[in-house]
């Protein structure tokens, strides 16, 4: 036998036993598996019993160079003493999760500081933000995951919601619904890959950190020079159209899973740096394509009147319009650890103005 056919035969005997030892692997991990109910959960890419160490030395400037980032076992953070003391449910993407961001300082601890003091009680905030999560993500979130959660029965559901529903072919494109069809769908149902997921979620970030211009954890913000789109697209107001009537079937879903929950919404509108005044001029940064920040910038304001007009005014706390500095943002979505306390305290001076004082 040649040393070409000895190479073959060895290579097409690993590769058969490879497959032989993964089929087995994967039969026995679904059959013990089987009736876990999360499974469903773990789809939505739900993380539960992780704990994770993320260097904040390359991302941005804060007292703490490291963040322990945890999920208790129902996928939450949070510091609360069980699940049926959450008063408060905060639902969004990276912005809501803010894993670069030590726990104390997430703007759902700060507001859970502030209304504690507020209300000479002690108040519960609990953060089931998960990164990629668009309000797609949120309704499966209601559909498969919160009924798993024992006890939870939040007074509120705060929606910190926009920035993954603004444009399908923008950045951050959120979350895909199921991925039914499609052979990111198909891993993501083997068992094996659902159990190793935690870690190539791990990797993935980190890898991500340096892969998406702008919006993608990277400490790398526009300069004054790259604000250099003056104009919307040609398409943007007919697309914007289409997203917002599609994200307002999607949010009154929501509004009613909150309610059949038995708690109120908080809507809030969330900020971004894709645009900038330069001397009196709103510029937009190019994007993706013929996509820009002004474009983005216009979108998401019709997101957020649809949010309005659904939520109601007195239920909705506008951070959209709010005045931020450079210093609250690593990049131009996701904020530093002061941008994260700002929030927070945003947050609650609009429910005291609206919301606490009607109770």
């Amino acid at each position: 036998m040649s040393s070409i056919k000895k190479l073959s035969f060895i290579l097409i005997t690993w590769t058969f036993g490879f497959v032989f030892v993964f089929i087995i692997f994967e039969a026995g991990l679904r059959i013990t598996k089987s009736s876990d109910e999360w499974n469903k959960a773990y789809d939505i890419n739900v993380l539960r019993n992780v704990e994770y160490e993320y260097d904040l030395n390359e991302i941005y400037e804060s007292d703490n160079n490291i963040v322990d980032y945890t999920r208790d076992e129902f996928g939450l953070r949070d510091d609360c003493s069980s699940t049926r003391e959450i008063d408060i449910l905060t639902i969004g993407g990276s912005t809501t999760d803010q894993r670069y961001v030590v726990f104390e300082d997430t703007f759902q601890s700060v507001l859970q500081k502030l209304l504690s003091e507020y209300s000479n009680e002690k108040i519960c905030v609990s953060n089931a933000g998960l990164d990629g999560h668009s309000t797609y993500g949120h309704v499966r979130s209601f559909e498969v995951w919160f009924p798993l959660i024992p006890n939870l029965e939040p007074k509120y559901v705060l929606l910190n919601i926009g920035i993954n529903d603004v444009n399908s072919d923008g950045p951050n494109v959120g979350f895909d619904q199921n991925g039914t069809g499609t052979v990111k769908g198909f891993l993501k149902s083997l068992s094996i890959v659902r159990m190793i997921f935690p870690l190539y979620r791990f990797i993935r970030d980190g890898w991500t950190n340096r892969r998406l211009p702008y919006a993608g954890h990277r400490p790398t913000k526009p300069r004054d020079a790259d604000y250099t789109v003056l104009d919307l697209n040609d398409q943007t107001q007919v697309k914007s159209k289409a997203y917002v009537e599609a994200f307002k079937n999607r949010l009154q879903s929501l509004l009613a899973s909150i309610s059949k929950m038995g708690a109120s919404p908080i809507c809030v509108t969330q900020p971004h740096r894709f645009i900038k005044n330069i001397e009196g001029v709103s510029r937009g940064i190019p994007i993706i394509d013929e996509f820009s920040g002004l474009d983005y910038d216009y979108s998401i304001k019709k997101l957020n009147e649809a949010m309005m007009n659904l939520c109601g005014k007195k239920n909705t706390i506008d951070i959209h319009n709010a005045i931020f500095e450079e210093k609250h943002f690593y990049d131009v979505v996701h904020t530093t650890d002061l941008g994260s306390r700002y929030i927070g305290e945003l947050i609650f001076k609009g429910m005291k103005e609206n919301i606490l004082k009607e109770n």
